[in-house]
């Protein structure tokens, strides 16, 4: 008797109302956690390689090591013009990204920060150039916010390192 009551009043344009919008809500959430999903796979993609395009400059990344040797800081003045420019390109072009948002700060100063500063401090790297130049602004930028990044480093905080 319940039964056939609750039949009796129940209105099946509020149930189908009701069920289409649970269903119209379901597939926004699971739309929208696809979405997450696909922008954390592009970083993750771009991330791989501007790492990529990063492990072409180790032979630099020793130099910048070892400049306290005057034969190495003499091999790093006298590197060429291009070679520097594709160095800070790299680091410019990263300094972008930082910005608009595609690579995350916190992985892009903890993967790249500490041969940008090694690079900014060399005297031998900018030998014949200057660093102050307002067209190397990204780069300085970059390495100015790895240095206050360097600092704080003590209070590490793994959920910043994400993709």
């Amino acid at each position: 008797m319940i039964l056939s009551n609750f039949f009796a009043n129940f209105d099946w344009k509020d149930a189908a109302a009701l069920i289409g919008s649970t269903v119209a809500l379901a597939t926004l959430i699971k739309g929208t956690l696809e979405y997450v999903k696909q922008g954390t796979v592009k970083r993750s993609e771009l991330y791989f390689q501007m790492r990529e395009r990063y492990l072409q400059f180790l032979y630099l990344f020793d130099l910048l090591d070892h400049q306290d040797n005057e034969e190495i800081r003499n091999r790093l003045q006298s590197l060429p013009f291009g070679k520097k420019l594709d160095f800070l390109g790299f680091y410019e072009e990263l300094a972008m990204m930082v910005e608009s948002g595609l690579i995350r700060r916190a992985v892009a100063h903890y993967m790249y920060g500490y041969y940008a500063i090694a690079c900014w401090d060399s005297d031998a790297f900018w030998n014949e150039e200057n660093r102050n130049d307002p067209y190397w602004g990204l780069f300085k930028n970059f390495v100015e916010q790895s240095k206050v990044y360097r600092a704080e480093l003590q209070k590490f905080k793994p959920k910043e390192y994400q993709l």
